[in-house]
């Protein structure tokens, strides 16, 4: 079947005007359908880059422990009383001191004396219960319940109802009697594994020992008796994995203000040995009356002992290599490592003299 154009100047079969609506319909189809992939991938990225905030968002606020237990006798008295006899109690006392170790350490970390024991600082993340309400201010208590056990907020009430522990778990408490998440919580705060934190001279915490805490201390205040050794230990190993190695970091320590010179105690000098040589040629004969007269009357002579010639020692000269090329980009703690890597090379090249 021949259909007639408009302009009756050419004849075009009726299948190939379909063919070419069907084309472009499908054309149409395809634009569509690619902007609004465009869209929702749009959408995604926007999500993605505001998701890790409210990820990170609180939606539980810390109470403290005056809120359950310290001024409620009727409610974790056995945990109070561990808890207030417990080091956890006093670690935010050392930061009021400003002449203190934890001072020095801060300040070398770049943190204000005057502010290190306020809630907001890098320091009472782990020395300090920050209660939500006063998280500027500084804090009173040391590592308390909720450091631990999670903010309490959520859970306060219900957790201590019959049956309400699994409904705390959804409201912000974390579960402790979970082994993996026990070790977690704990290598989190005593395991420091930031470079500038470690350089400032602050422990890395190495040498702690997660199953001794756990077994012959933070049990105390269970219900429950603590697991074997054996249990513990090689969860706390995979925590520690998980968290990361410490790295070896040189201490950076400020040197003291020069003193007056007027202030500066005077050392007395030590007394030079005396040896056989000089004590002989110190040594005086008490003369006779004849003698001291002509001694007197002849000039003294005084023999000089001949100084001896030391032949200068050849020294072979140290072949080093270049010595690495510092940068303006560079910190202060990447130089320190350059000078000691030379200094170790330096050393090792002497033989240690």
């Amino acid at each position: 079947m021949i259909q007639r154009s408009r302009n009756q100047e050419k004849l075009i079969p009726i299948h190939q005007n379909r063919d070419a609506n069907y084309s472009e319909n499908l054309s149409l189809r395809f634009l569509r359908v690619s902007a609004s992939l465009r869209e929702c991938f749009l959408v995604c990225i926007i999500a993605s880059c505001f998701l890790p905030l409210f990820s990170i968002a609180q939606p539980y606020q810390t109470l403290g422990p005056n809120s359950c237990g310290t001024n409620q006798n009727n409610c974790h008295v056995k945990e109070n009383t561990w808890w207030v006899n417990d080091d956890h109690y006093s670690t935010a006392d050392p930061f009021f001191d400003a002449a203190g170790k934890y001072a020095k350490i801060s300040k070398l970390y770049g943190l204000s004396t005057a502010d290190i024991s306020k809630g907001n600082q890098k320091c009472m993340e782990c020395h300090g219960t920050v209660i939500s309400a006063s998280a500027t201010r500084e804090v009173e208590f040391g590592v308390s319940c909720e450091n631990c056990h999670g903010a309490g907020s959520g859970y306060k009430d219900i957790h201590s109802e019959k049956g309400g522990y699994p409904k705390a778990l959804k409201l912000g408490m974390i579960e402790m009697k979970n082994l993996d998440t026990r070790a977690t919580t704990c290598v989190r705060c005593h395991l420091i594994t930031e470079p500038k934190l470690v350089s400032a001279g602050h422990p890395t915490g190495e040498d702690f020992d997660y199953v001794r805490g756990i077994r012959q201390n933070i049990a105390k205040h269970w219900k429950h008796p603590a697991e074997s050794a054996g249990e513990l230990q090689p969860l706390f190993e995979r925590a520690v994995q998980t968290r990361g190695p410490v790295q070896q970091i040189v201490s950076v320590e400020r040197t003291a203000p020069k003193k007056n010179l007027e202030e500066a105690p005077r050392s007395t000098p030590s007394p030079m040995p005396i040896t056989e040589e000089r004590q002989a040629a110190t040594q005086v004969i008490a003369p006779q009356p004849r003698e001291e007269m002509n001694r007197a009357m002849q000039p003294m002579t005084l023999e000089m002992p001949q100084q001896q010639d030391f032949a200068p020692t050849s020294v072979a000269p140290l072949m080093l290599p270049p010595f690495p090329a510092i940068k303006d980009s560079m910190s202060t703690q990447q130089i320190l490592l350059i000078i000691k890597k030379r200094l170790n090379l330096l050393y090792q090249m002497t033989d240690g003299r």
